[in-house]
């Protein structure tokens, strides 16, 4: 669920007007992306892309200490991801504002 409410923190502090409807967001990604309702796919997704060898050594891997702490910061290490994208876009945004204007006069 670390996952479901750091999309959703994400989402209402973008567009702060839905937290009125957090309730039913909830209700929704919960429904359709919690992992219990992903997991077929995502082991179809996984068997696709990794031998049955290579998922064995995935396996140990997050056994290990080193993987579980791995597997706890995920969520955390995506958001983090997420902001620093963010930033980046926001910091250059006039960098792409300039090459749309310049191709907007170009026409």
């Amino acid at each position: 669920m670390k996952i479901i409410d750091q999309m959703l923190a994400a989402q209402l502090q973008q567009r702060p007007e839905l937290k009125a409807y957090e309730p039913e967001m909830r209700a929704f990604f919960s429904k359709y992306m919690s992992f219990e309702t992903i997991r077929p796919d995502l082991a179809e997704a996984y068997a696709q892309k990794f031998s049955e060898s290579e998922l064995r050594e995935v396996t140990k891997f997050y056994q290990s200490a080193t993987g579980r702490k791995f597997a706890s910061m995920m969520p955390q290490m995506m958001q983090a991801g997420m902001e620093i994208g963010q930033r980046r876009v926001t910091e250059h945004i006039p960098e792409l504002q300039e090459a749309i204007q310049k191709k907007m006069e170009a026409k």
